[in-house]
């Protein structure tokens, strides 16, 4: 996380990669650590979990102004009442 001077909030990164074993869970935290930055939390998903994070039928990545969270709530809109 960054500082986001006097407008607060948070920033996150995603990183993706085709090839199964590119991320070294020890080397990130150590740059993340030689960088200043906080280790905080760590999650494991499943490929299976992550094919549930779709909103419109688009994949996302579930991190809002309100946090992460990987149980995404579809939203419910019918376009015709308007």
């Amino acid at each position: 996380m960054t500082d986001q001077e006097p407008w607060g909030g948070q920033r996150a990164m995603f990183w993706k990669s085709e090839k199964q074993g590119t991320f070294d869970i020890e080397r990130i935290i150590q740059f993340a650590s030689k960088n200043g930055w906080t280790f905080v939390d760590t999650t494991k998903y499943m490929t299976v979990d992550l094919k549930t994070w779709t909103y419109f039928d688009k994949e996302i990545f579930p991190l809002s102004h309100e946090g992460f969270n990987p149980n995404v709530t579809p939203l419910i809109t019918n376009f015709r009442d308007g």
